[in-house]
């Protein structure tokens, strides 16, 4: 059944609790209050170390909510101070496996958006979705929260691989989409990018891009659940921002780009940022291209850019683009 699936403690733990559960009915009654202190939670086969838990929970009967007055959890990898309203929906036919439906308010969570990379930081989240612990599956829809200071909009999963005897036990897949409402700095949007992905392009566009405004953010992952290694293809990790009135440093020795206009694009194992018209000092561009076309192993960087106007103008900029190349390579 279904409470065979859910999580386990395996901690200290103070308080109370009275639950009545029926398979074919599920929740009758709740009133559960207890705190934990260090130790590990079970999902499915998985345990999951953590420093502490709080949860305060009761059932209402007129709406059949198991309603969460706080649920308070710090691990390493997750943080949590939520709130929110369960409901356990009874297996049905063979192929419908019994769920938890959710809605889920609360001031912050903490969590890496990618298996291994930097933790980010949450607030004024609103979750709603589904948690299915037979297949180790959770489905959001209609999800917003602020990072960076910027409301993030979500739909997608997230999917535990299943071992061989059928159960949810190895490591997270995730496919879902996010984006960046209206516009933002580079700082904003730089959460999105995961810390470990591309390390040299990242923090090059951490340092090369100036001022202006970024829009149209947005993540996308298509991440199989029990990938062996983390290594990202292009199709499993899609980051992309357009930019318009920024100043690119692209290396040191080059005269700044200002006015920039564009697209650049994070994938899974690369880096393009294509820009469609700018100025260096004297010289306007119709087109450039900073591109770091593998991140394992990594590539030689790439800078290319085409003048507007004169055949002097781009002799310039020809004249320059060697140098580009190689102090990129040298940075």
């Amino acid at each position: 059944g279904l409470t065979h699936g859910l999580s386990a403690l395996n901690a200290p733990i103070d308080g109370r609790g009275s639950m009545a559960y029926g398979r074919g009915t599920g929740f009758q009654s709740a009133d559960v209050a207890f705190s934990a202190g260090t130790g590990r939670i079970r999902f499915g086969k998985v345990l999951q170390p953590f420093d502490s838990a709080k949860v305060r929970a009761s059932y209402n009967p007129q709406t059949g909510d198991v309603e969460f007055d706080q649920i308070r959890l710090a691990a390493a990898a997750l943080g949590l101070d939520l709130k929110g309203k369960f409901r356990l929906i009874p297996q049905g036919k063979p192929k419908q496996p019994a769920r938890i439906d959710f809605e889920v308010t609360g001031p912050k969570a903490t969590m890496a958006f990618v298996p291994g990379s930097e933790i980010q930081t949450l607030s004024d989240i609103a979750l709603r979705g589904s948690y299915t612990p037979e297949l180790g599956l959770i489905g959001f829809h209609n999800s917003r929260a602020s990072l960076a200071g910027k409301t993030v909009e979500a739909n997608g999963q997230i999917e535990q691989a299943i071992g061989k005897d059928g159960v949810p036990e190895g490591s997270w897949g995730a496919k879902l989409t996010a984006r960046m409402v209206g516009t933002a700095v580079v700082d904003q949007a730089y959460p999105f990018w995961p810390g470990k992905v591309g390390i040299p392009a990242r923090n090059w566009v951490k340092a090369a891009l100036k001022k202006g405004t970024l829009s149209n953010v947005y993540l996308a992952l298509d991440i199989p659940p029990g990938l062996p290694g983390g290594h990202l293809t292009n199709d499993m990790l899609k980051v992309g921002f357009d930019f318009d009135r920024v100043s690119i440093d692209v290396v040191e020795g080059l005269p700044l780009i200002e006015d920039g206009r564009g697209r650049a694009l994070v994938q899974g194992d690369r880096f393009d940022l294509r820009l469609t018209s700018g100025r260096m000092r004297s010289v306007r561009l119709s087109e450039g291209l900073v591109s770091f076309p593998k991140f394992n192993p990594v590539a030689d960087a790439v800078f290319e850019g085409r003048a507007q106007r004169s055949e002097e103008h781009t002799s310039e900029l020809q004249s320059r683009q060697y140098l580009v190349c190689r102090l990129l390579l040298e940075k």
